[in-house]
């Protein structure tokens, strides 16, 4: 079954000069696949992640998630879209520094109005999940970098997403807490059947995934 599918993708940022970032994208992704899009700086691969995720909308064609097209959808109906099917992880972290790592992962569910008690006992399973339960009641400043993005993958699998995607998810870490985060990424992706795209720089990284989707000078690479 296909998650994730874009017809005909173009992105075109306006300027002084126009810049054409993404070029006639078609891609297909199945549910509980594990992919990568690589490709040299500049060529659009983060661009498509934010547009697939619901973060940007493309200039032309049409994106579907879970056989919705977002393309066709307005602010609120992307909104719910993002909360309930995309969990985001990002190459910083993006934690709240006031918040411990426990508080990081409710408070999207108590903005939702959800239950406190079931909130705190879900977010708890999910730090024991990612191994990082020990640092339930750490601030982010007292996390080393490899926690931090632990914190930051359960905060986006709080909502039980269909789809995880993440942009260079190991851009800011060493090569030991790099293959840590691959190493969960790879266990989310058998224990739960999820689906996940990550954007990376990494060659060896992306040649770990089961598919590698190349994009040069925002176009796919054949």
């Amino acid at each position: 079954m296909k998650v994730i599918e874009t017809k005909n993708i173009y992105k075109i940022f306006d300027g002084k000069i126009k810049s054409e970032a993404l070029k006639d994208i078609n891609i297909q992704i199945e549910k509980g696949e594990f992919c990568s899009i690589t490709g040299p700086s500049g060529s659009g691969k983060s661009t498509l992640l934010y547009l697939l995720s619901a973060l940007d909308t493309p200039t032309a064609g049409d994106i579907f998630i879970n056989n919705k097209n977002i393309s066709k959808m307005n602010d609120k109906e992307l909104t719910q879209i993002r909360q309930n099917e995309i969990g985001l992880v990002f190459q910083f972290h993006f934690l709240l520094p006031e918040f411990t790592a426990l508080e990081n992962l409710m408070i999207s569910q108590l903005l939702a109005k959800k239950d406190k008690k079931l909130s705190e006992k879900k977010a708890l399973e999910i730090l024991e999940k990612v191994n990082i339960l020990h640092k339930k009641s750490s601030l982010p400043s007292e996390m080393s970098g490899g926690e931090q993005q632990r914190v930051a993958i359960a905060r986006a699998l709080i909502n039980e997403p269909a789809i995880l995607l993440a942009d260079e998810p190991t851009g800011n870490l060493d090569s030991n807490n790099s293959k840590n985060i691959y190493d969960l990424l790879k266990e989310l992706n058998k224990d739960y059947n999820q689906t996940i795209l990550i954007v990376t720089h990494d060659i060896n990284f992306a040649r770990c995934t089961d598919r590698i989707i190349e994009i040069v000078d925002g176009r796919i690479k054949k």
